[in-house]
């Protein structure tokens, strides 16, 4: 009995290993994929205040070009490993893994402040880098975040990732929504739309400050679903990285200030006293000063300067 299941059993420990050795020759090595990933990405980093280069379709199509040459990669294996990381995105999310990690020490070494690589308002719980591809199955993302007490009625929930396409030829166009879930049950929704490689931004505020119980969202690829013939072409890769999910308290309007007890009317009379008796207020404190103003009030008419009589004079005391 044992010879008989002998061959059994070797027959299907080599359809196992069959089935797991998919990949093919032409698809690039997870290292040599990390490397060219993280020359795109600092790629787009630097034409980061070049918007026109940025977003023009054809500026990132040469570059891709010239980064895949640098690395002795042809077009053909780049294509071939689209086509297989879109039904493997399990493999594609650990190689950014890794990638992230890196970029994150050289911006330590480079000097970026801890704001830059860690926000203390940020209340993100989820993987900081997603796969969507445009297989049915990892087309879409959706995530929550119990607030619990860490937001506060009126604040401001801000969304904020970097959406990069992989595929150049392929169409680009992915959803990234954001919902708030009030503590009444109503549901507030806020969404872009990502059409080129770059950074969005997307926010909800409790205006009415009913107080916020839930957060939540999600990341969706849109593109007809691929049948077996599809080319590479047809496939999309869209990696939603640096996802952060920050909040603001409610800003409180500032109350004006209280007026000063002297009025402008005061110091007018400050200023008239002055000229009309000037002799007489120099060297006396900021009281009598004031003393002297309430008693030149009171004279009902002051004669012009020059024909003041010498029996008329005004003591201060």
């Amino acid at each position: 009995m044992k010879l008989e299941k002998t061959p059994l059993a070797v027959l299907l420990l080599l359809l196992v290993v069959a089935c797991t050795s998919t990949r093919s020759r032409y698809v690039i090595d997870d290292d040599v994929m990390e490397d060219i990933l993280y020359d795109v990405h600092r790629s787009h980093y630097l034409l980061e205040d070049d918007i026109k280069r940025r977003y023009d379709g054809a500026s990132q199509y040469a570059m891709m070009q010239h980064i895949l040459k640098q690395h002795g990669v042809t077009r053909q294996e780049w294509d071939s490993s689209l086509v297989y990381y879109t039904r493997h995105a399990d493999e594609l999310s650990t190689i950014y893994e890794r990638l992230t990690e890196k970029m994150e020490y050289e911006a330590t070494i480079m000097g970026a402040g801890v704001s830059e690589v860690s926000d203390s308002s940020d209340i993100w719980t989820s993987d900081r880098n997603i796969i969507l591809t445009s297989e049915d199955l990892f087309s879409s993302y959706q995530w929550k975040v119990n607030t619990d007490t860490t937001l506060q009625a009126g604040e401001k929930v801000t969304l904020r990732c970097m959406a990069h396409f992989l595929n150049a030829d392929a169409q680009k166009r992915a959803t990234l929504l954001l919902a708030l879930k009030l503590s009444d049950d109503s549901v507030m929704t806020r969404y872009s739309v990502a059409t080129q490689t770059g950074i969005y931004t997307t926010d909800i505020t409790d205006d009415l400050a009913k107080g916020i119980k839930e957060v939540s969202g999600i990341f969706m690829l849109h593109h007809p679903l691929m049948s077996s013939s599809a080319t590479s072409n047809d496939r999309q890769i869209a990696v939603i990285s640096q996802i952060k999910l920050l909040h603001e308290p409610k800003v409180l309007p500032q109350q004006d200030k209280p007026k000063s007890d002297v009025q402008e009317s005061d110091t007018l009379r400050v200023l008239n006293a002055d000229s009309l008796n000037k002799k007489g207020l120099e060297g006396t404190s900021a009281p009598k000063r004031i003393n002297a103003i309430r008693k030149l009030d009171n004279v009902e008419e002051l004669p012009a300067p020059g024909n003041v009589p010498a029996s008329r004079n005004v003591n201060i005391k």
